[in-house]
């Protein structure tokens, strides 16, 4: 498991080592299947019970700082990470970047 850190606007997020896998999955990814995050919360030591209060801890985290609510349900068993809306208030990701242009992700190896 690699150590990631997650800004929004250049404040550091302040996630857990468990929250920062999850958000860094979804935030790679785009979306997760519930099923898929149960069985990533299995692989990194984490019970699949925990879900809805990990997923509220992180949304509680980003929007403590100012951020909007980081994720968006899709029917029942769909989880989409959300972007701030730009000045033009839209909040789709643009396509052909590594990440959404609000947040900066860094790897202890850079």
């Amino acid at each position: 498991m690699i150590q990631s850190s997650f800004f929004w606007r250049g404040a550091h997020v302040p996630l857990s080592i468990v929250e920062n896998e999850v958000y860094a999955h979804i935030f790679r990814r785009g979306r997760i299947v519930v099923g898929e995050l149960d069985e990533l919360l299995d692989a990194i030591g984490a019970k699949a019970a925990t879900r809805s209060l990990l997923i509220g801890h992180i949304r509680r985290k980003f929007l403590r700082m100012g951020a909007c609510d980081p994720f968006e349900r899709l029917g029942k068993d769909v989880i989409r990470l959300r972007v701030d809306a730009d000045a033009a208030g839209r909040t789709a990701p643009v396509i052909g970047i590594k990440g959404p242009s609000y947040a900066q992700v860094t790897s202890p190896m850079e």
